[in-house]
């Protein structure tokens, strides 16, 4: 059964009863590997995205710099393996009535977008990179988050039995972990914004970067310096 500590002491921890001895704790360094071509991988990423402020002709300049999340190097739809890919376009059609672009993207908030990159055909400039958004997050706060991000979810969707409330996939990954505790109180949101985490996991929606601690019998424990909520919550 799950245990509250009221968000109005500025912390959501989600927690049972029962712990699983011997969870994997995840740590070290981000994976190496990338993305692959979206013309043969059909399986959505998650990437990070930032404007692009360079001062050429469109389209050319202007899009966006997109790196595939909790990887090294990003495989680019025009081929070619960078830290970064220029995307001329995001199809924003992902982000319903009451959302705002410009909010998404120019707050300092970290946007995260999941989406397949491809190719589009600017005449007179050739095959440029597009990515398609599917789903949209936003940080909560302009923390910096350099640890892994997870998506984190009740533990009906988990893979195999568990007697854990939790589950976490690192993004971009097959790897997953069953949690007894999340642990936001570190991020320093609003509480309007624990709030809306907690609806977030219960919609298996909400991505967490942080620390996973191991603490024996009593579980594993998701200690996160950011979190992001669907876009916009």
């Amino acid at each position: 059964m799950k245990r509250w500590i009221p968000a109005t002491l500025a912390s959501l921890i989600l927690a049972c009863t029962s712990g699983e001895p011997g969870a994997e704790a995840i740590t070290g360094p981000l994976d190496v590997g990338v993305a692959g071509p979206p013309q043969s991988v059909p399986t959505a990423s998650y990437f990070r995205v930032r404007p692009d402020t360079r001062r050429c002709i469109y389209p050319l300049c202007g899009g966006f710099w997109i790196a595939t999340v909790n990887k090294a190097r990003t495989l680019c739809p025009e081929g070619g393996r960078k830290s970064e890919c220029y995307v001329a376009e995001i199809d924003w059609a992902v982000v319903p009535s009451g959302g705002s672009v410009g909010d998404l993207i120019s707050t300092g908030h970290e946007p995260v977008l999941r989406g397949s990159l491809t190719l589009r055909d600017y005449p007179g400039f050739g095959n440029l990179g597009v990515l398609p958004a599917l789903e949209a997050w936003r940080s909560a706060t302009v923390l910096e988050a350099p640890q892994r991000v997870l998506r984190v979810r009740e533990r009906g969707t988990c893979k195999g039995p568990t007697m854990l409330d939790l589950c976490a996939q690192v993004l971009n990954s097959v790897r997953e972990f069953a949690l007894s505790t999340l642990d936001l109180s570190q991020v320093g949101a609003t509480e309007l914004q624990l709030i809306a985490a907690d609806a977030a996991v219960r919609d298996g929606r909400l991505l967490a970067a942080g620390a996973v601690e191991v603490n024996g019998r009593q579980g594993s424990t998701l200690v996160a310096s950011q979190f992001y909520l669907p876009y916009p919550f």
